[in-house]
């Protein structure tokens, strides 16, 4: 069933029946983690899909797969991993906003200029 699938072959999952792990490529199956057609129907609700029985069946697999694979990931010991939020070193280069008082001479200055006023504000035609 799941010989063609790439995700399937590249991930362990754990036997029903016996509880080992096995690669998919050596017919384990994913019924551990298999989703229920009434589970995928919501899924496809909530996404606003409207799926035909085929593409409810395609899909559920392919979600399975991946639960299946995040299950594996869940095993994987983080004990000594240092949290991050990304990992390229690269740093905020945003400077922090700072008001800058005008003396009124430079304020009526540049009202002057500008095409339309609102009270004291510079108007602007909308954007968006």
């Amino acid at each position: 069933m799941y010989k063609n699938n790439f995700l399937a072959k590249s991930i362990l999952c754990r036997s029903p029946l016996t509880g080992d792990y096995g690669r998919a490529e050596d017919d384990c199956c994913f019924y551990s983690m298999l989703l229920s057609h009434e589970q995928i129907q919501h899924i496809a609700n909530l996404a606003r899909l409207d799926l035909n029985d085929s593409e409810l069946k395609k899909y559920g697999e392919q979600l399975s797969g991946i639960l299946a694979f995040i299950d594996q990931l869940k095993e994987v010991d983080t004990e000594d991993t240092e949290p991050t939020a990304q990992v390229t070193g690269m740093e905020n280069i945003f400077r922090a906003d700072e008001v800058i008082d005008w003396n009124k001479n430079e304020i009526q200055a540049a009202l002057k200029l500008a095409p339309e006023l609102e009270g004291e504000q510079i108007k602007v035609k909308r954007i968006l």
